[in-house]
């Protein structure tokens, strides 16, 4: 089993979902930056108002932003545990800047996964979402959630839709995508570690893909 992943896929992949139940299944670490980015914008800080605009202009993050997070988050980890990286890199020089902060400390990344769905299936997944503003947990209305004024079924909380999530804003998030994300993929193919998983599927049978891919099957 190998043991410290990478998760990458445009918005709406899949690939928070798959992260869960990886951590859930093996006892990894599941780090997701967005969340870590959603955690300053609650707090209110300064990087947390610049993380806000950009994301609500459909851009991503800058790079040296990104890297700090992440480097911070490995200077405190146990080296010994798994881990689920989901949301980071998002571009070639983060990637670069990745097995920098891993290589400080005699690791490397095992396999990366990328979450592959056509636009149609991202976009009705995008729209028809909705998050816990309790417990950050997302529901997709008329699958797990009758509608968004469901309380949440993990705890109860009160479930909206983001900001960010409009068809336009969807656009533009995979334009910057395709720019500056899938070049990454290319790094990762050329270092053998790539495995491309094919993710328009229900969950479970996703999940059954990612398995035979970090176990050594196709």
């Amino acid at each position: 089993m190998k043991r410290r992943v990478v998760l990458m896929g445009a918005p709406g992949s899949g690939k928070g979902t798959q992260g869960e139940k990886l951590a859930e299944t093996y006892r990894f670490e599941a780090v997701s930056t967005g969340a870590m980015l959603r955690d300053e914008q609650k707090k209110g800080s300064a990087l947390g108002g610049m993380v806000r605009e950009l994301i609500e202009a459909g851009k991503l993050v800058p790079d040296e932003m990104m890297t700090a997070l992440v480097a911070d988050w490995a200077a405190n980890r146990d080296a010994g545990q798994g881990f689920i990286l989901d949301g980071f890199p998002r571009t070639e020089p983060q990637a670069e800047a990745l097995d920098r902060i891993l290589q400080e400390r005699n690791e490397a990344i095992d396999a990366v996964l990328f979450f592959d769905v056509p636009f149609d299936v991202i976009s009705d997944r995008i729209l028809g979402r909705v998050g816990c503003s309790a417990c950050g947990k997302i529901f997709k209305v008329g699958l797990q959630v009758a509608s968004e004024d469901t309380p949440c079924p993990a705890c109860g909380g009160k479930l909206v839709r983001r900001a960010d999530d409009t068809l336009e804003t969807l656009r533009q998030r995979m334009a910057e995508y395709e720019e500056k994300t899938a070049p990454v993929l290319a790094y990762y193919e050329k270092k053998g570690l790539l495995k491309r998983i094919p993710a328009d599927s229900k969950p479970e049978t996703v999940f059954s893909r990612v398995q035979a891919a970090l176990t050594g099957g196709h």
